[in-house]
């Protein structure tokens, strides 16, 4: 699983027939012309359900194996990535890393799964670890000490040339900038039910009929800056709500993060968020995963940006995974830009079925 650089400099060679000298220099040219041996170290499960040695790729890192790691080092102050090369993974299927690792006390560090998308466009997902056998608040930072984590993910349909990333960023004092990765595995588990069909809407609050007292939906919050957003029957050109009574209007001038409750979800399953919208601007529409004793978050919140410039209604949607490990529930969010003037209604969330 681990393997170094060739070593071709000072080879002593002892006097020989010409024949053997020329074979050995022969040897010797070819192992020298080859390079450093690639760097590997882990191990997944391929599609052809073989296990398979991850090879990794540095940049502005140094790289070095012990007996039992593999050490990289990042100068201070600066940034560096050590990433895998394309891996042979299927979409719609759970995998699990588990990884054994410690992080020097000053390093930055975050390890993604990236891929293409189906229109050639980079994606990826930052890994929020847990522990194998219990949750973890998601704040807490790989531990100095060797530890083992774990977290699961899914490729969604389309997804082509998969590959992990260990980010790293230096502390501006020297000595603390490593990580040794002693052990990783990216085990393969059961496929993700999906197809053509929709389960019902979960979300009990999907429609925007009802307000408080200071006009506000009534399911829905705003996570930091309040924006003025009200619920209105008819915009001020008299444009009436997609299909149902009212629809909540928010006007430009903060970024702003629009929130609703949690919802129960079925651990390895596919889900379609989708909302109608009208106006113009910038939406990032997500979903948080949470786990169920405290509510903390389990994982990278799973988003898609739009860009919208719609002057009569319009549905906008993207599939959402119950992936990680010990998730319970979901909570559906919405960034809104600063320059962002929209109306929004009916939303819907609904498992994706075969």
């Amino acid at each position: 699983m681990r393997s170094g650089p060739n070593a071709c400099r000072g080879l002593r060679i002892p006097s020989l027939p010409a024949w053997t000298f020329a074979l050995l220099l022969g040897v010797a040219a070819a192992v020298c012309a080859q390079g450093p041996a690639p760097l590997t170290w882990g191990t997944y499960m391929a599609t052809d359900g073989h296990a398979t040695h991850l090879e990794w790729k540095t940049q502005n890192l140094k790289a070095s194996e012990t007996a039992d790691a593999l050490h990289l080092e990042v100068e201070p102050k600066t940034s560096g990535t050590a990433t895998t090369v394309p891996l042979a993974l299927a979409p719609l299927r759970l995998y699990t890393i588990t990884m054994t690792c410690r992080r020097g006390p000053g390093t930055r560090l975050d390890v993604f799964v990236k891929w293409l998308d189906a229109e050639n466009k980079s994606n990826q997902r930052l890994m929020v670890w847990q522990l194998p056998d219990r949750f973890r608040v998601n704040w807490w930072p790989l531990s100095a000490l060797k530890t083992t984590y774990a977290q699961r993910f899914c490729l969604p349909p389309g997804a082509t040339q998969p590959t992990l990333q260990v980010a790293m960023r230096g502390h501006p004092d020297a000595g603390y900038n490593y990580f040794d990765l002693y052990d990783l595995n990216l085990t393969r588990g059961p496929e993700v039910p999906y197809g053509p069909r929709l389960g019902p809407n979960l979300l009990a609050t999907g429609t925007m009929d009802a307000a408080d007292a200071n006009g506000m939906a009534l399911g829905w919050t705003f996570w930091g800056a309040n924006p003025d957003a009200k619920v209105l029957d008819q915009d001020p050109d008299g444009r009436p709500a997609r299909a149902s009574r009212a629809f909540l209007a928010i006007p430009a001038g903060k970024n702003c993060i629009l929130a609703g409750g949690t919802i129960p979800v079925q651990p390895g399953r596919a889900y379609r968020f989708s909302f109608w919208v009208r106006g113009q601007g910038d939406l990032s529409p997500g979903l948080q995963s949470l786990e169920p004793d405290q509510g903390q978050r389990v994982a990278d919140a799973q988003q898609r940006p739009f860009h919208v410039e719609a002057a009569d209604w319009q549905q906008l949607s993207f599939d959402w995974f119950a992936e990680s490990l010990w998730i319970d529930s979901a909570n559906p969010f919405m960034g809104i830009g600063t320059q962002t003037e929209l109306d929004l209604d009916d939303f819907t969330f609904q498992l994706v079925e075969p």
